[in-house]
């Protein structure tokens, strides 16, 4: 079932490829299914897409809004599409931070601004 949950959403996200906010929002998911499998029944729902929990998403923004502008934060935007789905958890800051690259990757680039001219 939990690859059923991961196929519902990845046909989604390609659905929606030009769309950051899916794909961000659909790896979110993807990577808390495979943490807990407790959820699975819960974004299995139909009616539960990753489209209507970004109007959930803003919906909680314009709450909060000040003149013609609204925002969240990564994890208070994930905290709404985990609520709009029923898992209930809490997102740290952590959890939202994309990957620092590898150090020692192998690969040395030295570029001098007299090496282009």
């Amino acid at each position: 079932m939990n690859e059923k949950a991961i196929e519902k959403i990845t046909k989604e996200m390609n659905n929606s490829p030009s769309n950051a906010y899916v794909q961000y929002i659909g790896g979110a998911l993807i990577k808390h299914l495979r943490q807990s499998l407790n959820d699975i029944g819960k974004i299995m729902n139909e009616e539960k897409t990753i489209a209507k929990s970004l109007q959930a998403m803003r919906k909680e923004a314009e709450k909060h809004r000040i003149g013609n502008c609204a925002m969240l934060t990564p994890e208070q935007g994930l905290e709404i599409v985990y609520k709009y789905f029923g898992i209930g958890t809490k997102v740290s800051p952590q959890s939202t931070q994309p990957t620092a690259p590898k150090e020692n990757s192998g690969v040395k680039f030295d570029l001098k601004l007299e090496d282009l001219l």
